[in-house]
């Protein structure tokens, strides 16, 4: 429609009741871009159930989740791919694309469908089991109070539970559980030398570092219509 500049911005689905503001990156990677996802300072506890997670929370200039129930509506009318940009605590930038991005409504738990992928950052999605116990395709999204996982029960450190979501702090799409979750705790590289035993699970994209005890400074998840130009 001709806008240019990177800003909120109201826009309205066609299967959405009303309109609603979202943030549009229009600067990097030949603009166009719907933001769905933020991090990068940890001032939003991203540590919520499931309905935060459908209506969306924190700042849009800032940090959020753009919502569940959003992220169905604009997948759902046309066919878009999906932009994943990591960095992290060396000023190293690494990035994840897939073709195909799509979630389903609330009546599945918004399960998630993605297609081919490109990058630098490794198929976190799909992540690093050769049995795909870890393939988050057509996963369904969990939170601590909604558990949609596959653990019944999963180990952790020799330790059996039964929530990602819990294990995690944070809500995701888990199978057993994930090579990704871009929704864990913030913690500061400071905070990264106190961590043990592979206790900090934070920010995770374990295909691009796969240390236990890591977790990323920043990330950003983007979506765009796929037939649009790629630059």
């Amino acid at each position: 429609m001709g806008y240019d500049v990177s800003g909120i911005y109201s826009i309205h689905p066609w299967q959405a009741r009303d309109s609603f503001n979202v943030y549009c990156e229009q600067t990097y990677y030949g603009g166009g871009w719907t933001v769905i996802q933020r991090r990068r300072d940890g001032s939003v506890n991203f540590d919520r159930e499931w309905d935060d997670y459908t209506l969306g929370f924190g700042d849009l200039s800032g940090e959020f989740w753009l919502g569940n129930e959003k992220i169905h509506q604009m997948t759902n009318q046309d066919s878009y791919r999906l932009h994943v940009v990591l960095l992290d605590w060396e000023d190293e930038r690494a990035y994840a694309e897939y073709e195909g991005f799509r979630l389903s409504s609330s009546r599945d738990y918004y399960s998630v469908r993605f297609g081919r992928y490109e990058g630098t950052a490794g198929d976190g999605l799909r992540g690093n089991a050769d049995d795909g116990s870890r393939n988050l395709y057509l996963s369904r999204f969990g939170t601590r109070d909604l558990d949609n996982d596959s653990c019944r029960p999963c180990l952790y450190e020799g330790q059996s539970f039964e929530n990602c979501a819990s294990l995690h702090k944070s809500g995701w799409w888990y199978r057993a559980c994930a090579d990704s979750n871009l929704n864990g705790p913030y913690i500061s590289r400071a905070n990264l030398t106190n961590c043990e035993g592979g206790d900090c699970l934070g920010i995770q994209w374990r295909t691009w570092h796969d240390e236990a005890n890591y977790s990323l400074r920043a990330s950003m998840m983007m979506i765009k219509l796929t037939g649009e130009d790629k630059k």
